[in-house]
């Protein structure tokens, strides 16, 4: 059976992945509504602006909310996509977070 890859990304083309979500919005439905999912690609900065004036929803809120609904919603793989340094250093805090469930399939690149 072929792996199911969610990749969540506003602008990278995403070859190999089975589902492309553009934007924050998209990605979460996709993540939780579509799954379950063997990998999943993520970037951190997704080009949503919150017209209210709030905080960027980014690809580490999308984690977060993985975190927070784990081991229900689990992937097996998560791969991050961004250049943004800083997003990157707070996706990888989330899934350290992660790792602490056990789960003998995980892997993390």
């Amino acid at each position: 059976m072929a792996k199911r890859i969610l990749a969540i990304d506003d602008m990278r083309e995403c070859k190999g992945a089975t589902v492309l979500a553009r934007t924050y919005q998209e990605g979460m439905d996709c993540l939780f509504k579509l799954g379950p999912w063997d990998e999943l690609w993520i970037d951190h900065d997704l080009g949503h602006k919150d017209p209210s004036g709030g905080r960027e929803k980014t690809g580490y809120d999308i984690l977060c909310s993985l975190e927070a609904l784990w081991p229900v919603h689990r992937v097996d793989t998560i791969i991050l996509l961004t250049s943004n340094a800083s997003g990157r250093l707070r996706m990888i805090q989330v899934m350290e977070q992660l790792k602490k469930f056990p789960h003998p399939l995980l892997g993390w690149k």
